[in-house]
């Protein structure tokens, strides 16, 4: 690979191909993960095919012989991410429109990858699309349609070209076009990797310090988080940080859902380190001004990294323990987590059985219940309240319990449950409770009768992966489960003359209970006749009372399972408050 002059220089897109081959040009960890989704890259490609520019790529070449941090390129073979790689450059900004066309125009030589993205182009309109069912359906059949795969157009031949014209000849495309689409110069051509000029900034030799300050700089202003672009600084201090970061919360999404993100850590980081909810002075927080306190500011940062990793897993275990909720998927608002983290680290007369303890707990409900920290400025406020306190904080405990707000968010989240207009969808923090209070109520997965339990929670999003996890992990998964069968209601709604069926009702928070995966596969969509097999004392734990419900009687079905939820939920909130006594 030649040396890169400093500032600016131009290479073929092919020869960076090569870099990428040779593992001459790599990706920092302060790089966030490819976030582009496919429908920009056909979109990118038009750009190319009419000479519009694309930007330019900044190009990090450090001292030779330094080795740096890396994650992996989406296309790349996984490699043990977090450890130091040898590069001869790295890439610093463009990483979405290089992972855009390796994808799409680079030839492994093997049959297609997952990375792989197929794009389709249409000579008649000079189209570009990904192949989709539908494209798909019209490529075998291009004299009508004129739709092609781009791969096999760029890899054409003269004889290729020639039959490609013949095909054409039936539609509107006259000899001038087709020269200028397909000819010696012909805009198709731009597509060939070896074709594609690429401007590259190379940042020669500078500091790793002011590359994460150059990231920074150029990141501002655009939909990249502020919570990657501050872990990215805080791996100038602690190379490595961002894979242990990420690996971390890969894991715990797995069980806690994807609330459980980088800004979820990234806000009780600086929470704990600095009693601040702000995290953009973070990396501030570390500067030493001797060069010889590396290794005091590498400590430092990996001790807070962990101190956050336990508050966290303490709150979700006395989360648990105390409101029977082993997931954070139900949760709408992440930041009440951080509240209680921050609180459970700062007075450990929260964590055991004392009396704060117990009144932490009806906090904590009432709180998740009303998303009470989904507004910012409580947030803060909760932060603040809990820094300050220089004693437990038993009294303002109950200050807050008694604010009149809470109590009138209450009250209206009870009368949700009373409007029998008002369909409450995942999306309410009412939905939040249902999961605690059949765990608070003891319930089974019916019809196997086993404990339920969020060993790992199912995304609702996750329909594609089902078939391949349903014979490996079914029985660990806990699946949302539609008591009256959706598929059945689906039609028994269609020729329903009551405006009042209406399809989100399918979703209704007293239409769904917990149950195990493989007991989910198993029901499938049989009639609510079901319900019958099933005993009373565990359609009492899912708060189904004990009617005998036939199809057709779903809004009874609804109706009666709400009064239900509602009294579980008076109980429940009683039970906690008559703990703390007051």
């Amino acid at each position: 690979m030649p040396d890169l002059s400093k500032g600016m220089t131009d290479q073929k897109l092919s020869e960076i191909f090569g870099w990428l081959k040779r593992g001459e040009l790599a990706l920092p960890e302060l790089q966030r993960p490819s976030v582009w989704g496919d429908a920009k890259i056909p979109r990118l490609l038009e750009s190319v095919y009419h000479d519009y520019p694309f930007g330019v790529m900044l190009i990090w070449t450090p001292e030779a012989g330094s080795q740096i941090v890396c994650r992996d390129f989406e296309f790349e073979e996984e490699r043990d991410n977090g450890t130091s790689r040898a590069a001869r450059h790295y890439l610093i900004d463009g990483q979405q429109r290089l992972t855009s066309f390796y994808r799409s125009l680079y030839e492994a030589g093997n049959p297609p990858r997952d990375w792989t993205v197929h794009v389709a182009f249409n000579v008649r309109d000079e189209e570009f699309l990904l192949i989709d069912g539908k494209i798909k359906s019209m490529l075998p059949n291009p004299r009508e349609h004129a739709w092609y795969r781009l791969r096999a157009l760029l890899k054409m031949g003269p004889d290729e070209i020639a039959l490609l014209r013949r095909e054409q000849n039936q539609i509107d495309l006259d000899d001038d076009r087709f020269q200028a689409i397909f000819g010696a110069n012909g805009r198709l051509w731009r597509l060939l990797p070896q074709n594609i000029s690429i401007g590259l900034y190379n940042i020669h030799e500078r500091s790793y310090g002011d590359v994460v300050e150059i990231f920074e700089r150029i990141n501002q202003g655009t939909p990249v988080k502020e919570s990657q672009i501050v872990l990215g600084k805080l791996s100038k201090f602690d190379p490595g940080i961002v894979a242990k970061v990420e690996g971390y919360l890969a894991e715990s999404r797995v069980k806690h859902g994807r609330g459980f993100d980088l800004d979820f850590f990234m806000v009780t980081l600086a929470v704990l380190v600095r009693g601040s909810a702000e995290m953009g002075p973070l990396p501030g927080h570390y500067e030493w001004k001797q060069k010889e306190d590396v290794d005091k500011m590498r400590s430092a940062v990996q001790a807070d990294v962990q101190r956050t990793k336990t508050a966290i897993d303490r709150a979700l275990r006395f989360m648990d323990d105390r409101l029977k909720m082993d997931t954070m998927k139900y949760i709408r608002s992440p930041r009440t987590m951080t509240c209680l983290a921050y609180l459970l680290e700062e007075f450990e007369t929260c964590r055991g059985d004392q009396i704060e303890s117990r009144h932490t707990a009806y906090w904590l409900a009432q709180s998740i219940l009303i998303g009470y920290h989904r507004d910012q400025a409580r947030f803060k406020q909760d932060i603040a309240a809990i820094r300050d306190w220089d004693s437990a904080p038993l009294d303002d405990f109950r200050k807050n319990l008694r604010r009149q707000s809470v109590e009138a968010e209450l009250n209206s989240a009870y009368k949700q449950l009373d409007d029998m207009k008002c369909p409450i969808s995942r999306g309410d923090t009412l939905f939040s409770f249902v999961y605690a209070l059949l765990r608070w109520k003891g319930a089974v997965s019916f019809p196997s009768m086993r404990p339920i339990q969020a060993i790992r929670v199912y995304e609702i999003s996750d329909d594609e992966e089902a078939d391949s996890e349903r014979k490996i992990t079914a029985g660990m998964i806990l699946h949302e489960h539609h008591i009256y069968p959706a598929a059945r209601l689906s039609n028994e709604l269609d020729v329903s003359d009551d405006l009042w069926f209406d399809k989100p009702w399918i979703n209704d928070i007293a239409n769904i209970t917990f149950i195990l995966g493989d007991d989910n596969f198993g029901l499938g969509d049989s009639a609510i006749e079901y319900l019958d097999d099933v005993d009373a004392g565990t359609r009492t734990q899912h708060m189904i009372g004990s009617k005998r419900y036939r199809t057709g009687d779903y809004k009874a079905f609804l109706t009666d399972r709400r009064k239900m939820i509602k009294k579980a939920l008076v109980d429940y909130l009683d039970f906690l408050r008559l703990k703390t006594g007051a």
